[in-house]
């Protein structure tokens, strides 16, 4: 059984930093930002084919489940050496409440499909 400190930092993580880097970038595939400095960017994504756009797409979710994962890894290796680093979740370190926090992503009971309205990103378009 999943604790309530996992679920929460889960979710948070889920909404507030995966889902809004993707939204983020459909809005610039789409030309939904006004910001000046967004133009030339949105512009180029705009010269890329539905298919050229989707794989960039897929690349950048990629990307962002890297970063979260090695991000959640070192946050749990550093626990088992140094542990100078922790993180607390309504006062409950959440590395010890987990065999792995960096595993928590994965899974039908992972975050990414719990938390994530974007789900798990498919393996092929």
């Amino acid at each position: 059984m999943k604790s309530k400190a996992l679920d929460k930092l889960g979710n948070f993580l889920m909404t507030r930093f995966r889902d809004r880097g993707i939204d983020h970038f459909d809005g610039l595939a789409g030309q939904h930002w006004q910001a000046h400095g967004l133009t030339s960017l949105q512009n180029d994504l705009a010269t890329l084919t539905n298919e050229q756009r989707l794989i960039v797409r897929r690349a950048a979710i990629d990307t962002l489940d890297n970063a979260i994962h090695d991000l959640l890894f070192a946050i749990q290796e550093n626990a088992d050496f140094e542990n100078d680093i922790q993180i607390a979740v309504d006062g409950v370190n959440v590395v010890n409440e987990s065999d792995g926090l960096h595993g928590e992503l994965f899974g039908t009971d992972g975050w990414k499909h719990r938390f994530s309205k974007h789900g798990e990103l498919p393996s092929e378009p």
